[in-house]
């Protein structure tokens, strides 16, 4: 069976999406999902920006992150096992950056579990660099790798 990629929509979260999130969560991330209290406090705060990712109105994916002082903290991320390998979490960190840099972010930190070599090929290909390592961060004792990434900004290129 062939996966086709189809035109997705990418819009804020908001509130009246949290519940689908939740339900994603456990579905993208069945050891550490986050509950749908802290999707709510993440998503509601003032220097959330959160995205979700929509195909014929079904959620496909998500992200939240946190843009302040020239800075942004990408928490989560994540796609739908369904709408996976077909470069929607490509197009959505796409539009993400994009966003972002136009709010004057400068850097970019986020941590990934050492065992999920898709998403660190992913971080990698969009500019991402491995800074550290958090010895046993995930609830299963798992290593956590911390990256970054510099984004450019206009006056940068003058």
């Amino acid at each position: 069976m062939t996966k086709t990629k189809q035109k997705s929509e990418i819009r804020e979260l908001t509130a009246k999406d949290i519940p689908h999130i939740a339900e994603a969560e456990v579905k993208c991330f069945p050891e550490d999902a986050w509950d749908e209290s802290a999707i709510r406090e993440s998503v509601l705060h003032p220097l959330s920006y959160s995205l979700v990712q929509m195909n014929n109105n079904v959620l496909s994916g998500y992200l939240i992150s946190f843009v302040y002082a020239g800075e942004a903290h990408l928490f989560n991320i994540a796609i739908l096992p369904k709408f996976r390998q077909r470069g929607y979490a490509s197009e959505l960190l796409s539009h993400w950056m994009n966003i972002i840099t136009v709010m004057d972010a400068r850097v970019v930190y986020l941590e990934v579990r050492h065992s999920n070599q898709a998403a660190i090929s992913l971080y990698e290909k969009f500019g991402f660099r491995t800074v550290g390592v958090r010895t046993k961060y995930y609830s299963n004792g798992e290593d956590a790798i911390l990256m970054t990434c510099d984004i450019p900004q206009d006056d940068d290129m003058e």
